[in-house]
């Protein structure tokens, strides 16, 4: 059996699905599930023909924010290991904390000397 950018689009849905199924079920491993989730959506970026934000936001029913979000946490999934290393177990980050973890630092407006 041959596997077709169409064939692999699908598993890759069907695997996404999964996770985030998991990742609702569960408030222990949401965070671990959110990671898997953003690198899958990263997989089906690179194999989805078309316009992938759309594809993706319809098929998972899901905003374009937290698509990037899962994304993010995914690409960033080594700051947040270390972090957790540090911080004792995976549980004690939520998917929220894990996100303000590898945010650019806020500006900060310098006061005026004077």
């Amino acid at each position: 059996m041959t596997t077709t950018p169409a064939t692999l689009v699908s598993a890759l849905e069907v695997e996404i699905r999964h996770e985030l199924q998991l990742m609702h079920a569960s408030k222990v491993s949401a965070l671990e599930h959110a990671m898997t989730v953003g690198g899958l959506l990263i997989k089906s970026r690179s194999e989805h023909k078309g316009d992938w934000i759309e594809w993706a936001e319809s098929t998972f029913e899901m905003s374009r924010q937290h698509l990037h979000s899962f994304i993010r946490l995914a690409e960033n999934r080594a700051l947040i290991d270390e972090r957790v290393k540090h911080a004792g177990h995976l549980e004690d980050l939520s998917i929220r904390g894990a996100l303000s973890v590898i945010a650019p630092p806020k500006n900060t407006i310098a006061s005026p000397a004077g």
